[in-house]
C-alpha cells in the first residue's frame, strides 16, 4: 500500500482482506456452501424453538430472493470468518409475543423492550446454534440488531445471494432471510 492513501485505497484494501478471509478453508473439512448453511439455519430454528420455547414450527417453503412481505419484527445478526452470512429472523407480532411469553413468562400486549430483547436473543440463539454446527473456529457471531415496524427494510450486501425460509406454527408465521456472500 502507498504511504499516503485515499479512502478508496483503504476501502479496496479492506475488501481485498475480506475476500482473502472469506476463502479460508474449513478446518473440519465440512462443506459450507450456501445450501448447507441454509439447511443448518432451518434445523437450528426448529431445534431452538422446540427446546427453548416448546414451540413447533413447520418449514413451509424455501425460496430464492427477497421476501415479498416482512412481518413487524426482525432480528438481524451476522456470521463471519471463513464464511460471511447475514441472518434475519423475521417474526409476526403474534409469534414474537408467544416467544416472549415462553422465554420470560410475561404476556406482552404490545411491542415493548422485552419483546425487542427476546427477538434479538432469538436471532442470537438460532444463528449461534447454526454456527456451532459448522465446527469452524474461524467463524464468529456478531451482535444482534432488532428492527421493528410495518414495512421495515433490511439491506444485504450486493454480493450476497438471498434465500427465504418460511415457517408456520399455531402461534403465527415467521421467516428467516439468509444472505450468503460469494
Amino acid at each position: 500500500m502507498p504511504s499516503t492513501f485515499t479512502a478508496d485505497d483503504l476501502l479496496a484494501e479492506v475488501l481485498n482482506r475480506n475476500d482473502r478471509s472469506n476463502s479460508v478453508a474449513n478446518p473440519a473439512g465440512l462443506r459450507l456452501d450456501e445450501a448447507a448453511i441454509v439447511e443448518r439455519l432451518a434445523d437450528s430454528c426448529q431445534s431452538v424453538l422446540a427446546k427453548m420455547c416448546k414451540l413447533t414450527v413447520t418449514r413451509s417453503g424455501t425460496n430464492p430472493g427477497c421476501p415479498t412481505k416482512r412481518f413487524e419484527l426482525s432480528g438481524v445478526i451476522n456470521i463471519s470468518g471463513s464464511i460471511l452470512v447475514t441472518v434475519v429472523i423475521n417474526l409476526s407480532k403474534e409469534f414474537a409475543f408467544k416467544v416472549t411469553e415462553a422465554l420470560t413468562g410475561l404476556s406482552p400486549a404490545h411491542i415493548d423492550s422485552d419483546v425487542l430483547d427476546v427477538v434479538g436473543e432469538l436471532a442470537n440463539m438460532i444463528a449461534g446454534s447454526a454456527k456451532e454446527s459448522f465446527r469452524d473456529n474461524s467463524i464468529t457471531l456478531g451482535l444482534p440488531t432488532v428492527i421493528s415496524g410495518v414495512g421495515h427494510q433490511v439491506g444485504f450486501r450486493p454480493d450476497m445471494t438471498q434465500t427465504i425460509l418460511s415457517f408456520a406454527s399455531s402461534s403465527g408465521p415467521m421467516q428467516i432471510e439468509v444472505g450468503v456472500a460469494h
